[in-house]
C-alpha cells in the first residue's frame, strides 16, 4: 500500500512540476535562466550535503558557483564559464587549506567539486541547449526526453523486469526497465517532430535522431551513476524536495548525461553545418 501511495503521490508531483518546468523553459529565457540557476544550485546542494553529510558553510560556494555558472551558460556566455568554474575550484581547495584539515580536507574538497560538475550538469547543459538557436527546441526535446525515458523505466521494469541491469548499485533496476525507458523517450522525442509548433517543426531531422539516439543508448546511467554515491552514503533518496521522488537530483541525475551529451550533439551538428 505505501508503495502504491508514494506512485500516486509522484504523478500527482508529476503532472504539477513538469508543465511548470516546460512553460518557464518556453516563455522567456530569463524565466528559463533562472530555473535551471535555481536547479543547478539546488543540486549541487543536495550532492554536497549527501555526500560530506552535511552542507555547511564550506558548500555555500560550491551550489552558489554552480547557479552561477549556469546562468553563464543560459545566456551563451561559456567564454566566462572556464575561468568562473577555476576560479570556483580554486575557492573549494583554498577554502579547505584555511581549515588546515590534513586529513579530510582533500576529500571534501574533492566531493564539493563533484557538486558542482555532477550536480549542476543537468541544469547547466540544458540552459546551454536552450541559448542555441532553436534552443526552446532542444531544450524540451532532451528534457521531455528524459521524463519519458524515467516513466516507460519504471512502468516496464515493474510489469516484465527479470533481468537484473545493475543488482549491486540498483537492484531494482532491470534491462526490461532500460528497453522500456529507451522506446518511450525515443518515440516521444520523434512525435513531438510533428508537433504544430514552428521551434519542433524546424528541429532538423538528424537533431531528431539524435536525442532519440541518446536517448535509448545512455538510458539509465546517470541514475545508476547517483545510486552509486547514494548507497555508499546508505541513503534511499538525495532529498525530499519532491514528493513522491525525494530531492531534486533523484529526477535530474538521468538529465545530467543526456543534456551533456546533447549539447555534444548539437555542437558536432553545427561544426558540420
Amino acid at each position: 500500500m505505501a508503495g502504491v501511495n508514494r506512485l500516486g503521490t509522484r504523478v500527482v508531483t508529476s503532472f504539477i512540476v513538469g508543465p511548470t518546468v516546460i512553460a518557464l523553459i518556453a516563455v522567456h529565457e530569463l524565466a528559463a535562466a533562472a530555473l535551471f540557476a535555481v536547479a543547478s544550485a539546488i543540486a549541487a546542494w543536495e550532492y554536497a550535503r549527501l555526500s560530506l553529510g552535511q552542507a555547511g558553510p564550506e558548500a555555500v560556494p560550491a551550489w552558489l558557483g554552480a547557479g552561477g555558472l549556469t546562468a553563464l551558460a543560459a545566456f551563451g556566455r561559456l567564454d566566462l564559464v572556464v575561468g568562473g568554474l577555476g576560479a570556483l575550484l580554486m575557492v573549494l581547495w583554498i577554502w579547505q587549506v584555511a581549515r588546515a584539515d590534513t586529513q579530510d580536507g582533500h576529500r571534501r574538497a574533492s566531493y564539493l567539486a563533484q557538486a558542482v560538475l555532477f550536480g549542476g550538469m543537468g541544469p547547466f547543459a540544458l540552459a546551454h541547449l536552450r541559448s542555441l538557436p532553436l534552443g526552446v527546441a532542444w531544450a524540451l526535446m532532451v528534457l521531455v526526453a528524459t521524463f519519458a525515458n524515467d516513466a516507460g523505466a519504471l512502468f516496464a521494469g515493474k510489469a516484465f523486469g527479470r533481468h537484473k541491469l545493475a543488482p549491486v548499485v540498483s537492484p531494482n533496476k532491470s534491462w526490461e526497465g532500460w528497453v522500456g525507458g529507451a522506446v518511450a523517450g525515443a518515440a516521444l522525442t520523434v512525435a513531438m517532430r510533428f508537433l504544430p509548433w514552428e521551434p519542433f517543426a524546424r528541429m532538423p531531422w538528424p537533431a531528431v535522431a539524435g536525442i532519440a539516439a541518446i536517448t535509448a543508448v545512455i538510458g539509465p546511467l546517470g541514475d545508476l551513476s547517483k545510486s552509486l554515491l547514494k548507497r555508499a552514503q546508505h541513503a534511499s533518496d538525495t532529498g525530499r524536495l519532491l514528493p513522491g521522488h525525494g530531492g531534486l537530483l533523484d529526477r535530474i541525475d538521468a538529465l545530467s548525461f543526456y543534456a551533456a551529451a546533447a549539447s555534444l550533439l548539437a555542437a558536432a551538428l553545427a561544426a558540420v553545418g
